[in-house]
């Protein structure tokens, strides 16, 4: 058997190479599925093993990583094909379709010795049904205007390109490709040109108009020939479908006499004519039909009849539309960065700190962002002024402000009441309406907005800082010394965020020194902390699973979590990955039990306190939850707290980590990765699609704990729903991040369509996206997120002041009340 592209060639069968002649029996080896920073050195390496190496090339043609190895005898070739045609890097490994660096091969293309593609060479006018020309031994620098202007007086040019091959024993050579309007046209240009110059120009060996003359080499086109009589179809794919998915199936019965060129020619024509679809309409349909299922289970997930499985669908919606956007965003910034380092010659532990300071700018930006739109700099909009608002979810005008006159509590005279109804005047019905405090939650929802972005931001500013100093030559010896980077950018943001606390402090104290509410103070003090909390978290979970693998897998991996060069994969170590993500998550747990627990020891010397100070407002306080308008409802959490609330966040985010990493490698170690390479983007995209359902599946059963949590006792409750709330926000990393990786992919290939400047196209694409999607995100689905956040806030004070209410009952039963008869929740009738 043989690629099915033809075969023997001549003067009149010059085609897509086959056999021709001798041209099977070579030594030269295609590997695809390289990484793009696989290097030759590593490459020769690999194959050295199996026999002394020729020659050996690494190329990357539009996005695709691949290169050829030519050994120095057949069996050796053969031999290293069939040892490695399963291999732990997960390269595809085959004979190349021709020995294209053989004398042979460049002797056809003047019509003596083995064709450029296999067949034998014909003369430079070989007949052919296309007007696709050839151009070889260009100078270096030659450009696509310079062929034009050559081959311009011949004829209409339809299309030119310029690439260029680099060879071992050659060094580069560059080669072009002339398309004409018409066939005489480019058989009177072959004619004319070839030889001008040194340069050798034939009617090219294929019509390479769909994917570029590079494109025609690698494929997975398989020809099979002495077939006995009986094989037919069907028995053809069973035998093929052992060592992968068969896309076409194509058998002949060749007429006596026939030549094997003929009957290469024949085969391929037929396997035209019996394929209907490419590789890129199979991607189409693929992600077609997945994209329109996975977001209709997306829509069942996020509409579901459970509250509290649709406030955690929305969470995880939420923050990873927002990790992609801010990575997105980060990392173009980052390449700028990285690139004018490269320019001003800064050393690697110069750029550590400029890291550093790039997370700096992001946790100012956000302070100030915060203060800026909460108002702690002007007071002129009264923060708590109540408004009726439209509280029909099914109206366009949802949330949106109502006028007192028409709410019929205003016109009865209810002037206190928090809930009524407003006639539309346009159609005449009655419209649910509530009262609230409208500028606050348009505030707070901008402020959760732009510091959830911003955190974001600069967590991935500071990983990128501790990944830096992790490879730094004095501490990526060991995983003990890299492991200090660790402590050292936890201690760097301690301080950074005490500056903040130290600002945060003054604000409050301005507040009360001008007889204030301070509600802003508060909103700023409370978004803040939450959003430190997730940058302290972020960067010490990332970096403390390198340091895990750094003791697993024997390397360092690099700051994007790649290993380089690449391992082999093993079996114990995808265990132990998982087992790690297992044992953060009991941390994770065990931490919010200790976080409870000084929760609760607060509290209960916050109330013995007020008890002492005066026993009966502090048990009416209690009992009722009555606090005076502008106090706090409660004192802010003590630096324990806060350590506790991090380092609880930051296992759960550490399993999400072990758990990325530990599905990519089963990806390597299954059969998937011959058939689609993880690091492609069908394949990325694919990973991205099973992680996500997999999440929603663990979102909700940890529901189903949670809702069995709720009959036990309140400490232990309160830990587990902190518990869950934190895994749930690791979930939504590990989706975010996997979703991002699927775009930044999308990002890079059409980066690549600017080669001179990849890096700005990518940061420009960051900006256009990230405009065009921080909107809609922040208008409509964090929206929803906050406001199913507030439903079970709601929903959990209700619960609290009846919990409370049948305490005080029982105790007036008891005979041990207080005499304290008076209703939890009084107050006018609400309408």
């Amino acid at each position: 058997g043989g690629m099915g592209m033809g075969g023997k060639g001549g003067k009149d069968s010059y085609g897509k190479g086959g056999a021709g002649g001798d041209s099977q029996a070579h030594s030269n080896i295609f590997v695809g599925n390289l990484s793009e920073s696989t290097t030759k050195e590593e490459l020769e390496a690999a194959f050295g093993e199996h026999g002394e190496v020729k020659s050996c090339s690494v190329m990357n043609k539009s996005g695709r990583t691949f290169g050829f190895v030519k050994l120095g005898s057949v069996v050796a070739a053969s031999a290293a094909v069939k040892k490695m045609a399963t291999n732990p890097q997960g390269w595809m490994v085959k004979f190349a379709n021709n020995d294209a660096v053989s004398s042979g091969g460049k002797a056809g293309y003047k019509g003596d010795g083995k064709g450029f593609m296999g067949g034998k060479g014909g003369d430079p006018m070989q007949k052919v049904d296309h007007s696709n020309v050839f151009v070889s031994g260009l100078p270096a620098g030659t450009t696509e205007e310079r062929l034009m202007a050559v081959f311009g007086p011949h004829g209409k040019i339809k299309s030119c390109h310029i690439s260029t091959k680099a060879g071992a024993e050659e060094g580069e050579s560059t080669y072009g490709l002339v398309e004409f309007l018409t066939v005489p046209e480019a058989e009177s240009a072959a004619k004319a040109l070839d030889g001008q110059a040194g340069w050798s120009v034939k009617m090219a060996n294929n019509d390479a108009r769909s994917g570029g003359w590079d494109a025609t080499l690698p494929h997975s086109n398989v020809f099979v020939g002495n077939l006995a009589e009986d094989i037919d179809k069907d028995m053809l794919n069973k035998i093929f479908s052992q060592h992968g998915t068969v896309l076409s199936c194509v058998l002949h019965d060749n007429k006596p006499g026939e030549g094997e060129g003929e009957e290469g020619e024949e085969g391929e024509e037929g396997e035209e004519e019996e394929e209907h679809f490419t590789p890129v309409d199979l991607d189409a349909a693929c992600m077609l039909l997945g994209g329109v299922t996975f977001v209709m289970f997306l829509f069942q997930l996020v509409n579901i009849n459970d509250d509290d499985v649709r406030r955690y669908a929305w969470k995880v919606v939420s923050n990873t539309i927002s990790i992609f956007m801010a990575v997105l965003f980060f990392q173009g910034n980052n390449q700028m960065l990285e690139m004018k380092a490269k320019v001003w010659g800064w050393s690697p532990a110069v750029m550590v700190l400029v890291e550093f300071i790039h997370c700096s700018i992001y946790v100012i930006s956000m302070f100030a962002m915060v203060g800026y739109v909460t108002g702690v700099w002007e007071e002129n909009v009264d923060l708590g002024k109540m408004e009726w608002v439209y509280a029909d979810a099914m109206l366009c005008n949802f949330d949106e402000v109502v006028l007192e006159q028409n709410v019929r509590a205003v016109q009865s005279g209810v002037m206190d009441a928090t809930k009524s109804v407003a006639l539309d005047e346009q159609y005449g019905l009655e419209i649910a309406v509530v009262k609230k405090a409208v500028e606050h939650d348009k505030r707070w929802r901008q402020n959760k907005a732009w510091s959830t972005l911003l955190a974001h931001m600069g967590g991935f500013a500071a990983i990128s800082a501790g990944g830096a100093m992790q490879h730094l030559e004095m501490f990526k010896k060991n995983p003990l010394l890299a492991f200090l980077p660790v402590v050292i950018t936890t201690i760097v943001l301690l301080v950074l965020f005490q500056m903040t606390g130290i600002l945060r402090a003054k604000l409050k104290e301005d507040a009360k020194r001008t007889g204030r509410p301070g509600r802003r103070a508060i909103m700023v003090h409370e978004i803040i902390s939450e959003a430190e909390n997730d940058i302290l978290a972020l960067a010490i979970s990332f970096n403390l699973i390198q340091v895990a693998r750094f003791a697993i897998e024997g390397q360092l991996p690099n700051i994007e979590g790649l290993q380089e060069p690449a391992i082999p994969v093993a079996l114990n170590r995808v265990f132990l990955m998982f087992g790690c993500s297992l044992a953060f998550v009991g941390l994770s747990i065990g931490m919010a039990g200790v976080r409870s627990r000084l929760v609760e020891s607060a509290e209960k010397e916050k109330e013995a306190a007020h008890a002492k100070s005066d026993p009966g407002a502090a048990h009416h306080g209690a009992v009722h939850g009555e606090a005076k308008e502008g106090e706090e409802d409660e004192e802010d959490e003590t630096m324990a707290e806060r350590l506790a609330d991090m380092i609880m966040n930051a296992f759960a985010m550490c399993s999400a980590w072990c758990t990325l990493v530990g599905a990519r490698e089963v990806w390597m170690l299954s059969g998937m990765q011959n058939t689609l390479e993880v690091t492609s983007i069908d394949g990325r995209i694919l990973l991205a699609i099973m992680l996500s359902i997999g999440s929603f599946v663990v979102v909700y059963y940890l529901d189903k704990v949670d809702d069995a949590m709720r009959e036990s006792p309140g400490a232990v409750n309160k830990s587990g729903e902190k518990a869950i709330s934190s895994i749930v926000g690791a979930i939504s990393v590990l989706v975010g991040f996997t979703w991002e990786n699927s775009f930044d992919g999308a990002v890079a290939a059409v980066a690549s369509l600017n080669s001179a400047h990849p890096q700005f196209t990518k940061f420009i694409l960051g900006i256009v996206v990230f405009s065009g999607l921080v909107i809609p995100w922040r208008r409509f689905i964090l929206k929803r997120a906050l406001q199913l956040e507030d439903l079970k806030m709601a929903r959990d004070k209700a619960l609290l002041i009846k919990s409370k209410q049948e305490v005080l009952s029982a105790h007036a039963q008891a005979g041990t009340g207080r005499g304290d008869t008076r209703p939890l929740l009084g107050g006018p009738q609400q309408r």
